[in-house]
């Protein structure tokens, strides 16, 4: 299940709201940062349900890998938490559950 959330730093301006997560269609919706040209990129990966590995996204202007930011990995599947350093300012980043789920 997808679900919507909100991208926060407590460094800069940058407060975004993004949809995540993976549907019933097993596409997996993903929020992405770019640290050399400091962009915010969403990318979807279809072969989450069919266990394929996903793979290494890369920006589309300057070509170099993208860091994946969304969603949070864990265990017990919460969105709310920090995802690390953000690419415009290195402060922190921080996201927080909006309460929309999606399929």
């Amino acid at each position: 299940m997808g679900s919507q959330i909100q991208i926060t730093c407590d460094g800069c301006d940058i407060d975004l709201t993004e949809t995540v997560g993976c549907g019933f269609a097993g596409t997996e919706y993903l929020v992405c940062v770019c640290d050399d040209c400091k962009v915010f990129v969403n990318r979807a990966f279809m072969g989450k349900l069919f266990g394929e590995t996903r793979p290494k996204f890369r920006c589309g202007k300057c070509r170099k890998p993208l860091r994946v930011i969304a969603p949070v990995d864990n265990e017990y599947g919460n969105v709310d938490g920090p995802l690390g350093a953000c690419p415009v300012c290195e402060g922190n980043l921080l996201t927080i559950g909006t309460g929309l789920l999606w399929d």
